[in-house]
């Protein structure tokens, strides 16, 4: 963005109403007037929510930050200077100079460990920003005073920062963090299992021998806890399996303990490709019943994914039920209920292809989609018809499936003739290479 655009933006901003829109559009700026705007604008925000008693907005947090300038890179030196400038001008405590700090702090990489080490416990709250951010980077001396901060967290926030780094050192502190949980438990205080899911996510994470040392080293406290069963379950150990097992078995209300298993796993998406391995879908296999169908769909997408079509054909296609999950589209029968639906569709469906994409996805082959399509067209028959089957072939087929829009029982006449006109030129085109 050219200085005099941003300028222009920066005084619609100031003037408001835009002021949230422009933030949006430039937040990722690297350009000094940019940060500087985004700075005021963040500790405006700050005081008004002080001022009011209102709880701390999200989009002010450090995590939020952090989202947003993922991927970005380091700022450049004349960002970086404006942002020092401002940190370093403005008294300590105020909102602008915490700001500054935290929208630098959220683009710093290993070239800035210098700089965050020379942040002084003295300076508190920015002390704890840079030990955080010290940690994600990998910064070995700051292991001593991290730990200090994770024993005397109950909440366990700052177990956030190992997710980025891990050492040796940490797998011992999540020894100590079990410990730690055992005692409050033991003496009834509130809040006992608040770190539960951090620890599980990282336990998940773990090398599976220290997984399974820490689990069954623990095990007697942590049974009841759905987020340490499903970490037994996910580790790729047959002791800690044969434990989460026996205490589905034992335990009232099994599927309180399996609640949620998708979305704690990390499944269901492409981004989570690699999470459910064929080792994990069997491990889950003998308590499916306990899970809920959008779990199962969750699982069925991530099976998908992965590859796993064989298992779960076997295992999960006949525990889905509703029609909306798209697993209809893997019978024939499905397939053609689903295309009359496109044909019977006001207004019609802009991209009726899509379908194609679900049904490769979940392990079908085009050409047995594109056969089914022919023959549910010459059944039907009608103009609409064919406009769906051309829709299809004109997006995703093969040269070769045009021969199902000249199938018998297909429409004739000339507005027949041009859409088929239409579905090969489009076919031709896209095929060229």
């Amino acid at each position: 963005m050219s200085s005099e655009a941003l300028d222009i933006l920066i005084s619609a901003a100031k003037a408001k109403p835009l002021d949230w829109a422009i933030h949006t559009l430039i937040h990722t700026l690297d350009m000094p007037a940019a940060q500087e705007l985004i700075v005021r604008m963040r500790a405006d925000a700050e005081e008004k929510a002080q001022t009011e008693g209102c709880e701390y907005p999200f989009w002010l947090s450090r995590m939020h930050l952090r989202t947003d300038s993922r991927n970005v890179g380091r700022f450049s030196e004349a960002t970086r200077q404006r942002l020092l400038d401002i940190w370093h001008g403005n008294p300590t405590g105020s909102p602008v100079r915490r700001q500054a700090f935290e929208v630098l702090l959220s683009r710093t990489t290993v070239d800035d460990l210098p700089a965050l080490r020379g942040i002084g416990p003295d300076e508190r709250p920015l002390f704890e920003g840079a030990l955080f951010r010290r940690i994600e980077l990998g910064d070995g001396l700051a292991v001593p005073k991290f730990l200090q901060h994770v024993a005397n967290s109950d909440t366990g926030f700052w177990w956030q920062a190992a997710r980025a780094w891990w050492c040796p050192a940490f797998t011992e502190e999540l020894d100590n963090e079990l410990d730690r949980r055992r005692g409050r438990k033991r003496d009834g205080l509130k809040g006992a299992e608040q770190s539960d899911w951090i620890v599980r996510e990282l336990l998940c994470e773990l090398p599976v021998a220290d997984a399974e040392r820490l689990l069954l080293g623990h095990w007697d406290h942590i049974s009841d806890s759905s987020d340490f069963v499903q970490a037994a379950l996910y580790a790729e150990s047959a002791s800690t399996r044969a434990a989460a097992a026996a205490a589905l078995r034992t335990t009232p209300d099994p599927m309180r303990l399996l609640e949620h298993i998708d979305h704690n796993w990390q499944i269901g998406g492409t981004d989570n490709k690699g999470r459910l391995t064929l080792s994990r879908a069997r491990a889950l296999q003998p308590h499916l019943n306990l899970l809920s169908e959008h779990c199962v769909q969750s699982l069925w997408d991530a099976a998908n994914i992965e590859g796993h079509f064989d298992w779960r054909k076997s295992h999960l296609d006949g525990l889905l039920q509703s029609r909306q999950y798209g697993h209809e589209f893997l019978r024939d029968d499905g397939v053609e209920a689903a295309l009359t639906d496109l044909e019977m569709a006001e207004p019609k469906s802009i991209w009726r292809s899509a379908w194609l994409e679900r049904y490769v996805e979940a392990g079908g082959k085009p050409e047995t989609a594109f056969a089914i399509v022919g023959r549910w067209l010459t059944k039907r028959g009608t103009m609409e018809a064919l406009e769906v089957a051309a829709a299809c072939v004109a997006d995703q087929g093969s040269r070769a499936d045009l021969r199902i829009l000249q199938g018998d029982g297909a429409p004739s006449g000339l507005e027949a003739d041009a859409i088929r006109h239409d579905a090969r030129f489009a076919v031709y085109r896209r095929t060229l290479s």
